[in-house]
């Protein structure tokens, strides 16, 4: 099963679609076990993952204490979330089992360990998939949605992003659409200091998103408002070139060369 998604059915995804090369491996049950097992193998294609309600029941002490020998620092580059459910009159052994795995795997990190246990008193083995899936990414992704109203600096945005990247061992940027707004929001200002902060953001998405003929529109209308002519029209040819049926860059160039 695990060589057809890494050999097989990712290739295939990764030619067909527009994929990220950061990938999450979701598992109930025994998909849990197997998210599990891979997680703590040497070497995998994927970046996360989480292992809910995983059966262990084909992995008696000695397994365990086999796999667990066998883990590298390489485990400890990507992120485990890992739930567990109430089991009734079973709960005791099964949910030993999970905090077993989570405090040894914990204690054998050679820095800070990038995961999760969490366990649901109120759900079941069969109800807790789904409420796992939303707490799971929501504890990897933290703070990756932050407001553009509570970004102040641009220290604070990268300081934002490279924490996430630092906890999941992945260079995140920061979202293109989340540096416009904030850049939007300082162009709006009549202080010097700020417009000059408003700049900064919209060069830092066309740095990280040097495809996104948006990201090169919006830099030229930070520039016009700068009253930097010539590089207002360099970044709206810059998104032209992107997206030749940007109308919006074809009026800007007109009206900016007409008023030289």
């Amino acid at each position: 099963m695990f060589k057809f998604l890494e050999e097989e059915l990712i290739p295939e995804l990764d030619a067909n679609y527009r994929t990220d090369s950061y990938r999450i491996l979701f598992g109930h049950s025994l998909g849990g076990l197997l998210a599990t097992h891979a997680y703590m193998k040497e070497k995998t294609l994927f970046n996360a993952f989480i292992a809910v309600d995983p059966s262990f029941g084909t992995w008696d002490a000695e397994t365990l204490d086999q796999k667990l020998e066998a883990v590298t620092d390489q485990t400890y580059q990507r992120y485990l979330y890992l739930a567990t459910a109430n089991w009734g009159k079973r709960n005791i052994r099964n949910r030993d089992r999970h905090v077993r795995l989570y405090e040894s795997l914990h204690s054998k990190s050679p820095g800070e360990f990038p995961a999760k246990l969490e366990y649901f008193e109120h759900e079941n083995h069969g109800s807790v998939p789904p409420i796992a899936f939303y707490q799971g990414i929501s504890s990897m992704f933290e703070g990756y949605g932050i407001s553009y109203r509570d970004i102040e600096s641009m220290d604070q945005l990268l300081l934002q992003y490279q924490l996430i990247s630092h906890r999941l061992s992945y260079d995140f940027h920061p979202p293109e659409y989340l540096v416009n707004r904030v850049g939007y929001g300082f162009l709006q200002s009549k202080n010097p200091e700020e417009l000059a902060m408003a700049l900064e953001f919209f060069l830092l998405n066309t740095q990280n998103y040097p495809e996104s003929y948006n990201a090169f529109d919006s830099l030229g209308e930070a520039y016009e408002t700068l009253g930097d002519t010539e590089k207002a029209i360099e970044s709206y040819q810059q998104s032209l070139n992107l997206y030749p049926a940007h109308e919006h860059a074809k009026k800007k160039i007109e009206i900016l060369r007409a008023s030289k």
